[in-house]
């Protein structure tokens, strides 16, 4: 069970690598407070898979160039 937990982690931090061009923009992104998570800190949704997923979700969204 962790062991999915740690690749489900590791696939987001790729998916956002290859979003965000810069390691700096993905940790500084991780640390914000997003507005389209309800003000919450993607960092602070890793620990469940579904914050895991709603980080994903607003991922899929900025790299579509939907940022409302």
């Amino acid at each position: 069970m962790q062991s999915e937990q740690i690749l489900d982690l590791l696939s987001l931090f790729s998916y956002s690598s290859s979003i965000f061009d810069s390691d700096d923009i993905v940790r500084g992104w991780f640390s914000c407070e997003i507005p389209a998570l309800s003000g919450s800190r993607p960092i602070n949704l890793l620990d469940t898979f579904q914050g895991r997923a709603m980080v994903r979700d607003v991922l899929g969204r900025i790299e579509r160039g939907e940022f409302s």
